[in-house]
């Protein structure tokens, strides 16, 4: 993805009986800006060893979501499967220029701290004033709805997957569709999990969650991209995380908030306590 181009490559998960993929991607289309939209059609990629069918559209002046300008495309696609069957998909799709660097999160080439709340849930209706208090959200599981509508007004969800009933693969095959899922938290438990797919890049970055009292270095050595630490309310992060060469945020419990804004100052005082020490990527009350 550069400036004046983005090049999508669509393509059937491993042990997939899907032998053709065609489509078109149109858009982009924006809750909080207009543009002219266009539309795209696919091309067949030539098989290869590993993958026997796949396609691609390149998208010329592309559109990238960000939490102020969420632009959106619509991916609609037919798939062909090897007894001759044809499905149509549509798929909401957010092109999101979003990497680590260092101690560091990017988004389109820039620095990107994130603040925000821990909360077991919260209904779609509520994502409003998330978005007026620049809010990113700590969620468990967030739900397909919350995502869709997390997407289309540019709030910034971390999934919480430490409790997911669902196999953590095929939780993130479906967060990484969501433009507003910037990073999945797990376990230890769950990055050993040997059918785990860990791809360096995807769109829903892994992030190991620590607590306050682990002292081992190496449990965030595990194919996690970025370290969440859990403290309680007095507790600050662990010291070898002030040198570690990866994103790390901290989740303060304690105290709870009902007010948006509140929480906000709340983040900002957090950071306060612990910049003497600490310069990290995220701060969550």
């Amino acid at each position: 993805m550069t400036e004046s181009e983005a090049r999508l490559q669509v393509e059937p998960r491993t042990g997939s009986r899907i032998v053709e993929i065609s489509g078109t991607l149109s858009g982009p289309r924006c809750e909080f800006s207009r543009t002219l939209p266009a539309e795209m059609a696919s091309k067949p990629i030539p098989p290869s060893a590993s993958v026997r069918c796949a396609t691609e559209i390149i998208l010329l002046e592309p559109c990238y979501w960000t939490p102020a300008l969420p632009f959106l495309y619509d991916l609609r696609f037919e798939v062909q499967t090897e007894e001759g069957a044809s499905h149509q998909l549509t798929v909401e799709l957010g092109l999101r220029r979003w990497s680590c660097a260092g101690q560091s999160f990017r988004l389109e080439s820039r620095r990107k701290v994130l603040r925000g709340m821990r909360v077991k849930s919260m209904a779609p209706a509520e994502l409003p004033a998330a978005r007026a208090a620049e809010t990113a959200l700590v969620v468990d599981c967030p739900t397909q709805e919350l995502c869709n509508e997390a997407s289309r007004l540019g709030v910034i969800l971390i999934a919480d997957l430490r409790t997911t009933d669902k196999s953590l693969q095929e939780k993130i095959a479906r967060l990484e569709w969501s433009p507003a899922v910037f990073l999945a938290l797990v376990s230890q438990e769950q990055l050993k999990d040997p059918s785990l797919e860990v791809r360096k890049g995807h769109q829903s970055m892994l992030t190991l969650c620590l607590s306050a009292s682990d002292t081992e270095a190496d449990r965030a050595l595990l194919g996690a991209e970025a370290v969440a630490v859990e403290l309680g309310p007095s507790e600050g992060p662990l010291s070898w995380l002030a040198e570690y060469q990866r994103p790390v945020i901290a989740i303060r419990h304690g105290e709870s908030y009902s007010e948006l804004n509140t929480t906000r100052a709340a983040c900002d005082r957090l950071q306060a306590e612990l910049a003497p020490e600490f310069d990290l990527a995220g701060y969550f009350v």
